[in-house]
């Protein structure tokens, strides 16, 4: 079985398509990067999720050996799950990342800073880009 799939795997045919779909794909996306990037405070997010997905079921109807739907619903799974969230708070705010203290009350009423978080941009992401050394240093530790 290993076999049959390293043989399709490496069949030119096989690559010629792979490479093809994978041009295809970054035509679209540098396409809708652009239009993401280009997001202001006030933009309607249904309105958005619904000209990018169906720009991408257009952009894969009629392509060979692929479901235009199945990608179609790769997207609306993103959306739901990561996108729509991160559309709705560049909306209300604009392209507004600040971090916020994370501050609970204890059993006795006394106040604890449990850390930091960022609605806009992944935690781990601000560690990396600004944190880096003092990263490392816990690391080490």
């Amino acid at each position: 079985m290993a076999t049959v799939k390293t043989t399709i795997f490496e069949h030119p045919e096989f690559t010629d398509y792979i490479s093809g779909m994978n041009d295809h794909f970054t035509k679209w996306r540098k396409k809708t990067a652009k239009q993401l990037r280009s997001l202001e405070a006030g933009h309607k997010p249904k309105e958005l999720i619904i000209d990018i997905s169906e720009a991408l079921l257009g952009h894969y109807r009629g392509k060979p050996l692929i479901d235009h739907y199945a990608v179609y619903q790769h997207l609306m799974d993103y959306w739901s799950d990561t996108m729509q969230d991160d559309c709705y708070s560049i909306s209300a705010d604009g392209w507004n990342a600040e971090t916020e203290r994370i501050i609970e009350k204890d059993k006795n009423g006394k106040s604890k800073d449990k850390g930091w978080v960022c609605d806009l941009i992944p935690k781990p992401y601000i560690v990396a880009r600004y944190f880096q050394k003092e990263q490392a240093a816990i690391e080490a530790a």
